[in-house]
Formats: structure tokens, C-alpha cells, sequence
């Protein structure tokens, strides 16, 4: 009698699961469906055939509630058990349920063959740019540098860092959209190189190589000095610039203006006049210099976060003033 028992108690609870998934289609995720090819903008997925099923509908979106929600894109016919996504963004994951009709059912909600999450590969990484250089440590060794690029939605990151004379001296896979990296010379242009991948059933896919993008330092003022009216200033060259622009203040956040435009030959230069009048030894002034390199029809730059307060003529000293960023 106690087999009979729980072998009815045991129907009885396996008609109510099969009466739920009869009335609201839910059966368990992925079901086997396979994600089998992908390109920068398409999706190829496979899924087992449904014996019950007598058409599939296809859907999709950014969620996996947007996805199971979302009306068909595609309405395919039995015996396919195949489909390729179009017009996706690269390096981009999306939710996708796969839906179907029921032959024998008068209901019209689908039954589920199931969900997977798909990749797009991703494109060749572009807007690669540096941010900020801090000096760190040993001045002239020691740096900390902040890179960006354009974000893929689903892509991680590889980059490479080279110096002057192509040795790498950085290499390092980062899940983020910037890059950091020590024991930089801050006398030095580098260039640096990004790449996005993906990993898709436990395979890593990889984009193309960025171009090179050129980063360096903030050339750091060594000295200035007022005599007979005018200003003198000196710096630390940075090797592989190819000119550097001066600016000159009386205060230490606005109203620098460009004073003078030099070759990369140059690390000192003499001021006469600011904004037309001359340098008065009983003021202060705020300088700072930016480094320039020219590739092509593209010209890189240090940008600004140091300026050397010069106070009434006297010694003076390296601030940290933060206006903007490189370009």
C-alpha cells in the first residue's frame, strides 16, 4: 500500500510540472542550443529539433528579459534548427530565446526550446588616447600614465607599450577601458597599441591591432627667472617630440595664453611682454609647457596637468594644476 502511495503521490506531482510547462512554456535555459559562428556583425546559432514543434520564433535583445519578451524577428519552419543574427554591433553580447508552436496545441502561447547569451567578434579598437601623465617617484624615471579608447560593450582589452626604440616595455591583457603602466621615462615619447577580444565557448577571439597611438609627458619646467623685464625659462627636453608650445599666467587656472611655439631643438626660451606689458620681478607668474609629436595628418600631445609657479622672481617650484587633458 505505501508503494502505491508514493508511486500516486509521485504522478500526481509530475502532472502538475508538466501541466505548468504545458500552460506557461518554461522549461530550462539553453536547452542545447549552441552559438556555432560568428563575424564583427552576425550570429550563427544551433539548436536540437523539437519533434512537438511546427514553427520556431526567433528573439532577441539586450536583456534576458527584453529578449523573452521581445516578438519574434524570424519565424522559421520545422526541420530548421539553424539561424544567423545580422546587423549586430561588434564586440557586443545580446540574450536570444528560441520559442516554438506547439502542433497539436490550440494554445497560442509558444512552448520554449530555451535561451543562450551570444557574442559578436570585436572591430579594430580606435580613439586610443592619453589621458592624464602623473610624475611618480624618481622624477625623471617614474611615471603613472591613464590611456582610454573607444569601449566595446562586451570586449576585454590587451595592449602593448613600446619606447622610442620599439622595445616593449608594457604588455598586459586589462578588462577595462584603461591601461596603467610604471618606470616610465619622463624624458620619452612611447607608443602604445590596443585590442579587444572575446571568449566564446571558452575560446578567446581576437580584433585587430589599434594604430599607434603616442604617449609621453608633460615636458617639466627646470627653471625661470625675471630680469630687465622679460622671462626666461628652461626644461627637460622629451625625446622624440617634435615641438613644444609655452604658456604663460598670472594666475593658476585661466588666462594662460600661448606665448611661444618652438622645435623640439629647443628647451629654453625668452619671453619680452605678456598680453603687451612686461614681466614685472613683484609678480607671480604660472608656466607651463606642452610637448607636441606630429604623425602624419595627426599631432599628439602631452597636455597639461603640471604648471611651475614662479613667486615674485624668486625660486620656483612644480604645482600640480589640473585644466586639461591630452588630445
Amino acid at each position: 500500500m505505501k508503494v502505491m502511495k508514493n508511486a500516486t503521490q509521485y504522478f500526481i506531482t509530475m502532472f502538475f510540472i508538466m501541466a505548468a510547462f504545458y500552460m506557461t512554456g518554461i522549461t530550462a535555459n539553453a536547452a542545447g542550443i549552441t552559438q556555432t559562428g560568428q563575424t564583427k556583425n552576425s550570429v550563427t546559432i544551433s539548436w536540437p529539433a523539437e519533434s512537438r514543434a511546427k514553427e520556431y520564433y526567433i528573439c532577441i535583445g539586450s536583456s534576458y528579459s527584453e529578449a523573452d519578451s521581445a516578438a519574434p524577428i524570424a519565424v522559421v519552419p520545422m526541420g530548421t534548427t539553424t539561424y544567423t543574427f545580422t546587423g549586430l554591433q561588434p564586440g557586443t553580447k545580446y540574450e536570444v530565446f528560441i520559442k516554438y508552436k506547439y502542433q497539436e496545441s490550440l494554445s497560442t502561447r509558444p512552448f520554449y526550446v530555451g535561451n543562450i547569451s551570444i557574442k559578436t567578434l570585436p572591430e579594430k579598437v580606435s580613439g586610443v588616447n592619453q589621458e592624464k601623465w602623473w610624475y611618480a617617484g624618481d622624477l625623471a624615471k617614474e611615471a603613472e600614465v591613464e590611456i582610454s579608447w573607444k569601449e566595446q560593450p562586451e570586449a576585454d582589452y590587451e595592449y602593448v607599450i613600446r619606447n622610442s626604440k620599439n622595445k616593449v616595455v608594457e604588455k598586459a591583457e586589462n578588462d577595462i577601458n584603461k591601461a596603467y603602466f610604471f618606470k616610465a621615462s619622463n624624458t620619452m615619447v612611447y607608443n602604445i597599441q590596443v585590442r579587444a577580444y572575446v571568449t566564446i565557448n571558452e575560446k578567446k577571439y581576437y580584433g585587430e591591432w589599434s594604430d599607434k597611438a603616442y604617449i609621453f609627458p608633460q615636458p617639466r619646467v627646470k627653471n625661470a627667472k625675471i630680469s630687465g623685464g622679460k622671462l626666461k625659462i628652461t626644461w627637460h627636453k622629451v625625446s622624440g617630440v617634435t615641438g613644444y608650445d609655452v604658456y604663460v599666467s598670472t594666475k593658476e587656472k585661466t588666462g594662460y595664453k600661448k606665448v611661444k611655439t618652438l622645435s623640439s631643438k629647443k628647451s629654453s626660451v625668452t619671453i619680452s611682454k605678456l598680453k603687451g606689458k612686461k614681466f614685472s620681478a613683484k609678480k607671480t607668474y604660472y608656466i607651463y609647457i606642452v610637448g607636441k609629436k606630429k604623425v602624419g595628418n595627426k599631432t599628439y600631445t602631452s597636455g597639461r596637468l603640471y604648471s611651475y609657479k614662479l613667486t615674485k622672481g624668486k625660486n620656483g617650484q612644480l604645482k600640480w594644476s589640473f585644466i586639461k587633458t591630452a588630445s
